[in-house]
């Protein structure tokens, strides 16, 4: 993952927010998939065994997930989104209804009120 943040950028840095995005989105995505590893594979006895864990990784699998939505829809209008797949999650105007993106956005806030 280290070696993808600084890899996957493109132009000469000088967009300081393109740049922050680009290596944002790897970062996140590792996230993302270490904490749905460790709900999966973590037994609920280890899982309790440190205060608020399940609901951290629940946490970070939610709002880290709609960063990097948010990072993409940012960076694709102005082609710097640096994917290796041809799957794009939709964008609220292409694909996706107002009220999905509101179901959401409700159980991300959801979360987040039970921390």
């Amino acid at each position: 993952m280290h070696w993808e943040m600084y890899s996957e950028t493109e132009g000469n840095g000088d967009d300081k927010i393109v740049t922050f995005m680009q290596q944002m989105i790897p970062h996140h995505e590792n996230a993302v998939q270490m904490a749905k590893l460790l709900l999966k594979h973590a037994s609920q006895e280890e899982l309790d065994a440190v205060e608020d864990l399940e609901d951290i990784l629940h946490s970070i699998i939610a709002v880290q997930n709609f960063q990097v939505h948010q990072f993409r829809n940012y960076l694709n209008p102005d082609n710097n989104l640096l994917e290796d797949s041809d799957v794009v999650p939709p964008t609220v105007s292409s694909a996706m209804s107002v009220g999905t993106w509101f179901t959401i956005f409700a159980s991300i806030v959801g979360l987040l009120l039970q921390m």
